[in-house]
């Protein structure tokens, strides 16, 4: 079994504008109804911004672990950390983000990720997550100021139709 716990890198925390959570909160579908987990809570930016719905989130220096989450929920959204430790080696966090998003998410979920997270959606990989139900529906990409680069914020979706062809 593979361990996964979040690396620590003596770097500035960069919390995502509200103004670009709450243009990413828009394009998902919740209802009052559903169940939303936000992983990566940080100053919840995210997490503030959703409609009323039932709500739910994990964070690090609380020590409710998203790798530990295992309820079911509809939707999932957050902005990952960049980099997490896979059996105590520095991987790309996206990928098994993804992977754990794919089995607790009901209805989807979407990350803003910079070009290097981005770069990790291999046809192979997008492959794999399509023939488990998981498609590309939405992409949006942020000009962000404070960061270097641009984002891409992904949605994915289960059951509907991809916007990529592979």
């Amino acid at each position: 079994m593979r361990s996964y716990k979040y690396f620590e890198e003596h770097k500035t925390l960069m919390f995502t504008p509200e103004d670009v959570s709450r243009d990413i909160i828009s394009q998902l579908n919740i209802n009052k109804q559903d169940i939303v987990l936000e992983p990566f809570k940080g100053e919840g930016s995210f997490y503030n911004q959703l409609p009323p719905c039932n709500k739910f989130y994990c964070e690090k220096d609380e020590n409710i672990n998203f790798f530990d989450w295992q309820d079911k929920v509809d939707w999932i959204v957050s902005n990952p950390p960049f980099k997490i430790l896979v059996d105590d080696k520095p991987t790309n966090g996206l990928i098994p983000i993804i992977e754990h998003s794919m089995t607790i998410a009901s209805k989807g979920f979407g990350y803003l990720v910079n070009h290097r997270l981005f770069n990790a959606l291999t046809v192979r990989r997008l492959r794999l997550w399509k023939d488990q139900g998981f498609c590309i529906s939405y992409i949006k990409v942020y000009e962000i100021k404070k960061w270097f680069g641009r984002y891409f914020f992904i949605l994915f979706e289960k059951d509907k139709m991809g916007i990529l062809d592979f």
